[in-house]
């Protein structure tokens, strides 16, 4: 069944009222449902699969890799680690709500070292 835009499938049947719930609820778990009685359709929980979710995980390897390479030469004297850790640290306060995925430390280390010569 289809109302405002949404589909519903059939969950219960009682007497001449049929009670359905957002076909989406277990693949987002939608909260949505839609009473039928006398012919009059209720909808009585808003739908929660209509708010587009913003990746949680943002993959930030590539624009570490970025300034990696200006800090790296820059920053001569830091020590690779160092400025992995505070790079690291960069990339996650740019993005605060949202967890972030920086260049693992082993490979960021070979890379400042493969700028720096």
């Amino acid at each position: 069944m289809f109302h405002n835009g949404f589909k519903y499938s059939g969950n219960t049947n009682r007497k001449d009222t049929n009670y359905y719930q957002c076909s989406k609820y277990r693949s987002t778990q939608c909260k949505g449902k839609l009473i039928i009685a006398s012919g009059h359709a209720k909808v009585t929980a808003s739908h929660t699969c209509q708010i587009s979710a913003i990746p949680s995980v943002i993959d930030s390897t590539e624009e570490m890799k970025g300034l990696i390479e200006t800090e790296a030469l820059l920053a001569k004297t830091t020590l690779p680690s160092r400025l992995w850790e505070r790079l690291s640290l960069q990339m996650t306060k740019m993005h605060p709500d949202r967890a972030v995925t920086v260049m693992p430390r082993d490979e960021a280390i070979n890379f400042i070292g493969y700028v720096r010569r």
